[in-house]
């Protein structure tokens, strides 16, 4: 029962009423189901403190210890490890693509590229380079201190 008789009194009204719930809800339980759930539980309450404390009661197994699980776990992750590699070593490589011959490449005209370079859209990319290709065959240093080794 709730005696804080420091509440304004709508509060107190409303715990006087959850008070009454309270009590007609223990009452409304079979006498002896807080006994079986103390009977029922006990046991176990005690074995899982002991479990927790790392201790065994007397007529028990002892839980079995965890020294091996960390070598257990590597030897499992390298295990897997070597698994996977196998798997993947096994597959095989990529299909290769068969290689155009030398008369093929020589048979392409410059208007066939032309037509794919403007077809994929790297016309520009093209004519650049043959610019920097011209560039770079008559490129002349008129330096008299240049002889031919590094600038």
């Amino acid at each position: 029962m709730n005696t804080n008789n420091h509440l304004d009194p709508d509060a107190l009204e409303l715990a006087h009423g959850l008070d009454g719930l309270a009590q007609a809800e223990r009452s409304a339980a079979d006498p002896g189901l807080e006994a079986r759930i103390a009977n029922t539980t006990h046991g176990r309450l005690i074995a899982a403190r002991a479990h927790a404390a790392g201790l065994s009661l007397a007529g028990t197994t002892a839980a079995p210890t965890r020294r091996f699980v960390p070598a257990f776990r590597l030897a499992a992750g390298l295990g897997l490890a070597a698994a996977v590699t196998l798997v993947m070593l096994n597959r095989g490589g990529p299909t290769p693509m068969p290689r155009p011959s030398e008369a093929a490449w020589a048979a392409v005209t410059d208007a066939e590229w032309s037509l794919v370079f403007t077809e994929t859209g790297t016309g520009a990319l093209l004519t650049d380079a043959d610019r920097i290709g011209e560039a770079m065959r008559t490129w002349s240093v008129d330096d008299d201190s240049f002889e031919g080794g590094a600038l």
